[in-house]
């Protein structure tokens, strides 16, 4: 915001100017003062009604800043009144006015860089993204050091998934801006998204170090510090965030993650109704009590509440004029099924597929190229985009994880007509001959990807896997993608296959592998699903604290009844889930090979 003085009066004039020193001072209580006694002797002064209106936003009453400046542009048409004018519209929730007053600043001064970034959020609030984002890349395009308008793109193309491109314009608004504690946030948000949680830690201790009393710079950092395991100091970081504002739903939801991922669900759902009682609206509290719901089993209260992740900034729901399925009719009609979250989560829904074409759907699914490699065979597809391409028409839509709510699963009724997806014949002749016939294959994943938030619970050390491998007649054979492959490479007399040229093509062979098995022992991975969606024998290794859908005794799962589950017994005890596992692996070699 840009106040400007302005006045006629001699001592209108001197009020003004003294108003305006305070103002420009941050003595807002003493600016107040001198607008007001303007105010006094001459109520339709614009220049006061101006700078009491933006004194008013910066002091939290946008109401006020709304009726204070609109009164000002009706009496004096300047550039930057309107866009002012706009910021406070926008604060109290009028996107659509907000736009208005910037495009009458663009108008008055087609080079004001900062109402071209304020438009730019205006509609994206409206959902008009193409239009918001030419709004940002104007003001840039005005002014490359731009701060506010490189982060509002920043924070725009972090919620497309863009976050590479993200990532650029935060650090470029920090070459521009070091103190703008925004651009820091930003960045670490972006390299948060990434797994990249020590460099996240970094940039939010920036922000902080430009101001220490930034309440949610300190809750993001407890977000980062509890990525790396380090959860006293992340519940210490949320305190300190609560006693700079104690209204900040945002501090207790992320209280309440970290007492669901040391499995205390007391203390979780206790500081998630705390988040709800501040603000009923906020959607990562109503996914939190879903997930609360779902680990413990009941399904019904808790699809409703997972709905909510559609309203989180990451949601993939897409932004179409067609509605999402509710669960009605769907005979002759076209649905489509939109990939979200990760690849496991995709295939663990598939099973839904030919559910939807019995009901007389035709179903179109948009999925990432690893995940369509494996939907070959997937009975009741009509058609399969992937990455980008066109989309066909259709009547509705729904993301992937929304269906087991659509249809009213319960822990009863999952779906669990096994195997779902099959593997091409030709490959798995090929793939049985070059793994041979010999031994107990046993074929494990250790590492999942880092970008997953929780990665820290479900990634194994590879180290533990070897006492596997001295069990006579078990032949470990690596099934990992890429990822993770560091490890091998640093235990070179571990006694674990390779195949040159399986992870080329991510997914492309791995069914066959899979068919070529007699057991796949896994950490909680996207192979562990398509293991248990072609019907294999799956032992899952889980952490103290496992994803909702393993929920938190049980040694089977409803979703994969071939999968068998082995638990920590406390945080962090991967040796005791091995003890068992060594254990049971004499008795099925016995059962698979007999």
């Amino acid at each position: 915001m840009k106040p400007q003085n302005k006045a006629t009066d001699t001592q209108l004039r001197e009020d003004l100017a003294a108003g305006f020193a305070h103002h420009s001072a941050g003595r807002l209580h003493e600016a107040a003062i001198c607008y007001k006694n303007v105010l006094a002797k001459d109520p339709g002064n614009a220049e006061a009604l101006h700078l009491f209106g933006v004194l008013s936003l910066q002091q939290g009453n946008a109401s006020a800043a709304v009726d204070l400046i609109g009164k000002a542009v009706a009496r004096d048409d300047r550039a930057d009144w309107h866009n002012n004018f706009g910021e406070a519209l926008r604060a109290v929730g009028r996107y659509e006015d907000a736009s208005e007053s910037y495009n009458r600043a663009i108008a008055l001064d087609p080079s004001n860089a900062d109402a071209y970034s304020n438009l730019g959020a205006a509609l994206e609030a409206l959902g008009r993204l193409a239009d918001a984002e030419q709004g940002y890349a104007r003001a840039i395009a005005i002014d490359a050091g731009h701060a506010e308008a490189r982060t509002n793109l920043g924070n725009f193309l972090l919620t497309r998934h863009r976050i590479e491109d993200a990532i650029g314009h935060f650090r470029r608004a920090i070459a521009s801006a070091p103190h703008l504690v925004a651009a820091h946030c930003g960045l670490g948000n972006a390299l948060r998204r990434q797994g990249n949680h020590a460099a996240a830690e970094t940039a939010y201790r920036r922000a902080l170090s430009v101001d220490p009393n930034d309440a949610l710079s300190w809750s993001n950092l407890g977000i980062a510090l509890n990525a790396q395991g380090r959860t006293p100091e992340a519940l210490a970081a949320y305190e300190r965030a609560l006693a700079i504002d104690p209204n900040l739903a945002e501090a207790y939801v992320n209280i309440g993650t970290a007492h669901y991922e040391g499995g205390d669900m007391e203390k979780a759902w206790a500081a998630t109704e705390r988040a709800l009682a501040i603000n009923p609206e906020l959607a990562r509290a109503h996914v939190n009590k879903g997930l609360i719901h779902l680990v413990q089993g009941d399904y019904a209260r808790g699809w409703k509440e997972f709905q909510w992740r559609l309203r989180l900034p990451e949601s993939r729901v897409g932004d179409f004029s067609a509605p999402l399925w509710d669960g009605g009719d769907l005979a002759g009609k076209t649905i489509l099924l939109r990939a979200e979250q990760g690849i496991g989560d995709n295939i663990m829904m598939l099973r839904y597929v030919p559910l939807l074409a019995a009901r007389g759907a035709r179903v179109v699914l948009d999925m990432p190229r690893t995940v369509r490699a494996v939907i070959g065979g997937l009975e009741g597809v009509t058609h399969v985009v992937a990455d980008g391409e066109p989309l066909p028409p259709f009547d509705c839509h729904l993301p992937l994880m929304g269906l087991p709510g659509a249809f009213g699963t319960t822990l009863d009724t999952v779906p669990a007509n096994i195997p779902y997806l099959s593997a091409d014949e030709g490959k798995i002749e090929r793939w049985r001959e070059r793994i041979g016939e010999h031994g107990f294959r046993v074929g494990i994943v250790w590492q999942g990807s880092k970008s997953y938030g929780a990665d820290r619970m479900r990634s194994i050390p590879l180290r533990h896997f070897l006492p596997l491998a001295e069990i006579p007649n078990v032949r470990l054979i690596s099934l990992q993608q890429k990822i993770g492959l560091d490890q091998l490479a640093a235990l070179p007399g571990a006694k674990i296959e390779t195949f040159d040229g399986v992870d080329a093509e991510p997914f492309a062979d791995t069914p066959a592998i899979l068919m070529s098995l007699d057991l796949v022992v896994t950490a909680d991975s996207s192979i562990g699903h398509l293991a248990g969606a072609l019907g294999r024998p799956v032992w899952v290794a889980l952490a103290h604290m496992p994803d909702w859908r393993w929920q938190l005794a049980r040694t089977d799962s409803p979703w994969y009844p071939e999968t068998r589950l082995f638990r920590q017994g406390t945080a962090g005890d991967w040796p005791g889930v091995f003890s068992q596992i060594a254990a049971a692996l004499p008795a099925m070699q016995a059962r698979l090979k007999g």
